[in-house]
């Protein structure tokens, strides 16, 4: 996962007020299909895991899992090797 996507697994662990789609692409400023394909990316490694979605409701809005914080451990534990430079990280390693 790129970093955004970690931040994105962080954020819906600990937030309890409403959280949306163009809430989080407001927040890092990328667009909103961004951040589904963010999402896509996440319910894809829950998927291979026999884990519970996050679900994007009518109006974007996010629903995590209830269990979700048991997955955080299989969300964030990614080995340098797997991990994906976001373009921002791409850019700064150029220079």
């Amino acid at each position: 996962m790129n970093q955004r996507s970690t931040e994105i697994v962080q954020l819906l662990s600990k937030e309890k007020d409403e959280i949306t789609v163009s809430g989080f692409a407001e927040y890092f400023q990328v667009s909103q299909k961004t951040i589904r394909n963010d999402l896509k990316e996440i319910n894809t490694i829950l998927n291979q895991n026999q884990r519970e979605e996050v679900l994007i409701q009518s109006g974007g809005r996010i629903n995590p899992p209830e269990n979700f914080k048991e997955s955080l451990s299989l969300l964030l534990e990614g080995d340098f090797y797997n991990y994906k430079l976001s373009r921002k990280e791409r850019r700064q390693h150029r220079q």
